[in-house]
This record gives C-alpha cells, sequence and structure tokens, in this order.
C-alpha cells in the first residue's frame, strides 16, 4: 500500500508532492543524516507540542513531522475536530526551527508514512506508551527505533478546549443548565472516541478473534465466556447472541456463560470459574475472558486453567497492565478511566466481530 494521494509535504511557498519529498529523503541518506519522525494532529498548538519537537530534533539531524488531515482528525476526534485546518497546522509547525519538513497524510495511522520515511528514529509521547503501539512492528521491519519522549501532564488539546469552553465542573457545586449540557456532550465526545480507537488500533486483532471463532466453531468445539460482576453480565449476553445468532433462524453457535454462582460449583470465588472449566473446557475450546479492571483472581486462574487444558484465549480489558495480558492469545483494550466507556467498548468489539463472523460462517 502507498500512501493516500491526498497526502503531500506543506512547505513555507506551498505544497509539494510525495515524489518530490522521497527524492529529499533519499539526499539526506546519502549524507548519512540521522532521520527523526513523530506525528500527531497538533490541533491547538501549545508547550507539551513544542517540547515534544524540541526533545525529538535533538535525537538526530532531520526531524520530519507528520501530521494528520482534517478528514483523519475528525475520524480519530470526533465531532468538531479539529478546531484548526490542516494547511494552517502545518504552517505552524514548518515555521518552527526545529522542524526540517512537515507531511500531512490522510490515513488513520502513520504507518504508509513511516514506509516511505523510513526513520532511524521514531517518537511517541509518553502519554500513549500504556496504548497498543501499530507503529512498532512497521518501525522495527526496516530497522528503526521508537523511542518514547517525556510527556507533560496537563498539556493537551483537550485539556486547552475544556479550558476555554469552561467544561471543568466541580462535582460539589450546582452546575448550570449550560455546563450540564456540555458535561454530557464531553462524555459522549470520549465515549466515541473510544470506540474510534477500537477501529484504528484493533482491527486486525478483531478480524483474528473472529477467525479463532470460525475455527471453534467448525471444529464443533464451543465458545465459552465468563466475567465477573458487570462483565458477568456482558458474558452471559454475549452468550445469548450466540445461541440466538443475533435475532436470525439461523442454527445456534455453540456457546456458555460460565456461572457466577459459586455455590453451584468450586469451593470458593476464586475458583468458580476454572472449577467449571475442568469439567467442560476442552482443548479445540475458546474461552472469552471479560474483565473491566483485568484484576480478578477468578478470571486470572479461569486463564491459567484454560492455558492448561490447550484452550484458545481471548481477552477484553480495560487494563493495559492487567496479568491477564500474558495469557490471552488475542486482547483488546479499551482505553479509558471509566468503566461504563469500557464496558461499551466491550459490546462495540463484540458486535463488531459477531458482525464479521456472520459473513466468515456462511
Amino acid at each position: 500500500m502507498n500512501m493516500s494521494d491526498r497526502s503531500y509535504e506543506w512547505t513555507i511557498s506551498g505544497s509539494r508532492s510525495i515524489l518530490e519529498f522521497k527524492k529529499k529523503i533519499d539526499d539526506y541518506r546519502a549524507q548519512g543524516k540521522k532521520i527523526v519522525t513523530t506525528n500527531g494532529c497538533f490541533d491547538i498548538f501549545h508547550f507539551g507540542h513544542l517540547s515534544l519537537l524540541i526533545e525529538a530534533k535533538s535525537l538526530g539531524n532531520i526531524l520530519i513531522v507528520g501530521v494528520n488531515s482534517d478528514r483523519t482528525v475528525n475520524k480519530i476526534k470526533g465531532a468538531g475536530r479539529p478546531i484548526i485546518p490542516e494547511k494552517e497546522r502545518a504552517s505552524v509547525l514548518v515555521s518552527l526551527e526545529y522542524v526540517d519538513h512537515v507531511i500531512v497524510f490522510d490515513e488513520i495511522l502513520p504507518n504508509e508514512l513511516l514506509r516511505t520515511i523510513q526513520p532511524d528514529i521514531h517518537c511517541i509521547s509518553s502519554e500513549y506508551t500504556n496504548k497498543v503501539l501499530p507503529e512498532k512492528d512497521v518501525v522495527e521491519s526496516f530497522g528503526g527505533k521508537i523511542k518514547v519522549l517525556s510527556f507533560i501532564p496537563g498539556h493537551s488539546t483537550t485539556n486547552v478546549i475544556q479550558k476555554i469552553s469552561n467544561h471543568n465542573i466541580d462535582p460539589g457545586s450546582q452546575i448550570s443548565s449550560e455546563q450540564g449540557k456540555e458535561a454530557i456532550t464531553d462524555y459522549l465526545f470520549e465515549s466515541s472516541n473510544s470506540i474510534r480507537c477500537l477501529a484504528y488500533q484493533h482491527s486486525e486483532t478483531l478480524l483474528l478473534i473472529a477467525e479463532h471463532m470460525v475455527n471453534v466453531i467448525k471444529t464443533n468445539g464451543k465458545i465459552i465466556i465468563c466475567g465477573n460482576g458487570d462483565s458477568g453480565l456482558d458474558a452471559q449476553l454475549f452468550a445469548e447472541e450466540f445461541i440466538n445468532r443475533f435475532g436470525s433462524r439461523e442454527k445456534p453457535f455453540p456457546a456458555v456463560s460460565l456461572s457466577i454462582d459459586s455455590t453451584k460449583t468450586g469451593t470458593g470465588e476464586d475458583d468458580v470459574f476454572s472449577q467449571q472449566l475442568e469439567v467442560i473446557g476442552k482443548p479445540n475450546d475458546l474461552l472469552i475472558i471479560v474483565s473491566t479492571s483485568g484484576e480478578s483472581k477468578s478470571v486470572l486462574m479461569a486463564g491459567e486453567k484454560a492455558k492448561e487444558i490447550g484452550m484458545q484465549i481471548v481477552g477484553f480489558t480495560g487494563n493495559s497492565n492487567s496479568p491477564l495480558l500474558n495469557l490471552y492469545d488475542e486482547i483488546v483494550l479499551v482505553d479509558s478511566d471509566k468503566s461504563t466507556i469500557i464496558q461499551q467498548g466491550f459490546m462495540a468489539a463484540f458486535n463488531s466481530v459477531c458482525y464479521l463472523l456472520e459473513r466468515l460462517i456462511k
């Protein structure tokens, strides 16, 4: 895949084609210069952006900054973004002495830009180190390195917008109708953005999960699902959807939700799922673990038991530091500090898998 035709280099005098830009990269390589890249939306330029660019420039000779196009910023950030049009954002960056080139790219991820440039170092902010980094494999494929740069807390475009709009509301104070609407809008934007992140960070993982499910169904295996508390309710709903084939009249998919009642099996709450797996789990089955916190001992023991049996394991969680991550074959991480948004992400991810599964199984 090549960079989109909508991508271009932006200069003080206007735009230049990617083909012209590639020739410049070849010249730098011939001169033995170390090339550094970073990327982002850079919507409302602030001190956090500046500090990242200064640090990135210090790592090499040439700093190339990728800037998301207006179209892709809107997809990533949601309604009302970007605040500043792409050429104006690019003009601010190209005027900085630390920046050598600015590329406006029209893909959600910078992967094609990175394949074109093949930087020696690609810089990311430590703000994103707990998230899935789809750029990592691309950069390492041509011998480049990922460098995590320092992040200054409180310095983000979202924070700037909230301060300008007076979005910060004291939970203990009376709020006006307008502030209430703004709080709801903030929440819904954050919710929609979490779904967008699933789309561009986990689409490949969700495809693999659907393919695992197809293999299980075709080999007469079972899809076994477990979770605690609200995640347990999600697990039951997922199992019902598999059995009912999403309201169709087709043959049910073989699925079961493990009981969350510890009096029905096992010797205590921690082994409630592992005991059930020991009885019904088979090597060609698939275990789906749903856990917002990713720290429940019962689901951890379930994962360990599934590994022991030889089952494949898929996880839906909101905790990037969960010990469960070492047990999963495939993991969907919903990045949020709000459990309700994490659970909404679970449902959206599950529905997308089911949407594809219905097409793969025919």
